[in-house]
């Protein structure tokens, strides 16, 4: 099969690739965010705002690989 974290790298690199030129906010868990937002975190960098999960959370696909953050 394929190296563990490939396919994710790999969607990683499309998912960056489709977003160039977006504006990049700093990350704020006081923030409002919405699918396709470009965030930089303070620990894990650039992200990208996968999908906004019921109130205060959101998915965040890192470099380093998704996490769940807060939001309003």
């Amino acid at each position: 099969g394929k190296e563990p974290g490939r396919a994710e790298r790999e969607e990683w690199e499309s998912l960056r690739a489709a977003v160039e030129g977006k504006p990049v906010q700093a990350y704020d868990m006081n923030g409002k965010y919405r699918a396709n937002d470009l965030v930089e975190h303070a620990v894990f960098g650039l992200g990208i705002v996968l999908l906004v999960v019921g109130p205060n959370k959101m998915n965040v696909f890192f470099q380093s690989g998704k996490k769940l953050l807060r939001c309003q």
